[in-house]
């Protein structure tokens, strides 16, 4: 019986844009009241597709 072992493929790292834009997010919610994040939807849901059918 073989084995079938899965690895999730290489991503690249931040770039510069990246964590510009995520450092401007950050500094915008630093002042947020509890009321601002009241409006935010919140998930924790997650997809995973294996193969190549996506539907």
């Amino acid at each position: 019986m073989q084995s079938m072992l899965m690895s999730a493929p290489k991503v690249p790292y931040l770039s510069m844009t990246h964590k510009e834009a995520r450092m401007a997010s950050a500094q915008k919610c630093r002042v947020y009241t509890v009321q601002n994040w009241m409006k935010k939807i919140w998930s924790d849901e997650c997809y995973v597709y294996l193969g190549n059918n996506c539907g």
